[in-house]
């Protein structure tokens, strides 16, 4: 069941921004969906290039309710910032594989994980794992991930 959608332009983010004074940035903007109740996966692959890579965060347990699909790294996940339960990472088309990085921070900063392509139904089995002199370590990563990206890196430390 699909409880609608809400789709963020970069233009229509480049104007918000622009009206309540946030420098602009050159990246298309995430966009943020009802989440489907079954089979995640096939909904987080949805993205305007097909090339590209996407991954999704969502705010309900087992790729449940609300969710954002994005290719960005993200220095602030916005409305989704400590809303996640469950993350999706699939392999993008062309078996093209990224890894997904999710920080306890905003912009990149404090512990974090590193998730290879793969599907997280429940974020509560999984603590940040790197950066141990780093804010958030050990701390669950559910409901606390700030920022997100994508690297080509191969995870040395994954959580799955």
């Amino acid at each position: 069941m699909r409880l609608g959608k809400i789709s963020l332009t970069a233009a229509a983010v480049l104007a918000a921004s622009a009206m309540i004074g946030v420098p602009s940035v050159a990246e298309a903007a995430p966009v943020a969906k009802a989440a489907p109740a079954a089979q995640p996966t096939e909904s987080c692959v949805e993205s305007d290039d097909p090339e590209a890579n996407v991954y999704c965060i969502y705010m309900g347990t087992n790729g449940t309710g609300t969710y954002m699909v994005t290719q960005l790294s993200l220095g602030d996940l916005m409305l989704f910032r400590n809303a996640d339960e469950s993350v999706d990472n699939p392999i993008g088309l062309n078996n093209n594989k990224m890894y997904l990085r999710l920080y306890y921070s905003p912009n990149y900063a404090g512990s974090w994980v590193c998730m290879n392509p793969g599907f997280i139904p429940n974020t509560s089995a999984y603590a940040f794992n790197n950066g141990p002199s780093l804010g958030g370590y050990g701390t669950s990563i559910w409901k606390n991930v700030a920022s997100a990206t994508l690297t080509g890196t191969a995870c040395g430390n994954p959580i799955n």
